[in-house]
């Protein structure tokens, strides 16, 4: 299975455990936000994500990977497109509407040099400090 497959397949393994690291990369961490979104809504959603991903890192070796400023602004960016897209049918649709998104230095655009490599965004939510992101619903997950 791992990350082929349909959207609740490739879920269904990820929460296994059955997506090895070496294929769990920017667009399945897209895949994954914007599945938990679509199934849980935005601050289910985003908690599930965040749990997802520090279970994955620890699962691998690499308890340290995870960062709340990337994992937030991943979540929110996901949120602002499907604002504006709120059914997609999946994700593939999804991606192909919202090509930036796939794009993983689009996070540079919102953030100067430093401020995501720092331990403190590594720790806890940093809003953006080049560009704002686009506003999300009113649900959008706290930070």
């Amino acid at each position: 299975m791992g990350t082929s497959g349909t959207d609740e397949e490739f879920l269904e393994a990820f929460e296994a455990g059955l997506v090895p690291k070496a294929d769990f990369h920017h667009r399945e961490h897209l895949r994954l936000v914007f599945l938990y979104l679509r199934r849980h809504g935005p601050v289910e959603g985003a908690k599930r994500m965040r749990d997802g991903i520090r279970s994955f890192a620890v699962a691998n070796g690499v308890p340290g990977l995870y960062h709340e400023t990337l994992t937030t602004f991943w979540v929110r960016a996901v949120l602002a497109a499907r604002h504006a897209d709120p059914e997609p049918s999946d994700f593939e649709g999804f991606a192909r509407r919202h090509p930036e998104l796939l794009d993983k230095d689009l996070v540079r655009r919102h953030y100067r040099e430093g401020t995501i490599e720092s331990e403190r965004a590594r720790a806890e939510w940093i809003e953006p400090d080049r560009a704002p992101l686009p506003a999300p619903d009113r649900s959008a997950p706290e930070a």
